[in-house]
């Protein structure tokens, strides 16, 4: 898994940052629930700095290509005043952006093909749209559909998500 994202981290491709899920998906320790990230984002708001820290650092290997973690980690290192963390955090979410981006055109025939609940929400608000409405796509149930604020409509894959895990840190 590491060679695979050290790839895609190198140069942000579709064919490097699909690779890369790959990996991370196959990988014995991918644990994904969205619970895990509203956690985080709890403690963060909380302001709960050191145990969103302890979170964070024990969600990144699975959350590897999130623009959200690595959004999360810029700002947790921003606040523990390490600016070549937050330089890399930075980094690395604009990287998962690019893949993410590179994944495919957005439509029904070739979809964004995402990993995270919450992938399509960060996509979406790096092109500066705003999300009205998700459904399902009639034509493919495995297709999300979102609707957006000027009309655009983005079609997604859908996230996976696996095995709940354990609380850490809360």
């Amino acid at each position: 898994m590491q060679k695979a994202l050290e790839a895609f981290f190198t140069d942000p491709t579709c064919d490097l940052y699909l690779e890369a899920r790959d990996a991370v998906v196959d990988d014995s320790s991918f644990r994904v629930a969205y619970a895990d990230m509203l956690r985080l984002t709890t403690l963060m708001r909380a302001g709960r700095m050191s145990e969103a820290q302890v979170e964070l650092d024990w969600l990144l290997p699975s959350w590897a290509l999130s623009p959200r973690i690595h959004g999360f980690g810029a700002r947790l290192a921003q606040y523990f005043h390490d600016g070549e963390d937050v330089e890399l955090f930075r980094f690395m979410r604009n990287a998962c952006l690019e893949g993410l981006c590179a994944s495919g055109c957005g439509t029904e025939e070739t979809p964004y093909v995402i990993l995270y609940p919450t992938d399509a929400l960060d996509l979406i608000q790096s092109i500066g749209e705003v999300t009205l409405k998700q459904s399902h796509c009639c034509s493919d149930p495995s297709l999300d559909e979102f609707e957006c604020q000027s009309g655009l409509k983005v079609v997604f894959s859908r996230a996976i998500e696996r095995a709940p895990s354990a609380t850490v840190g809360v």
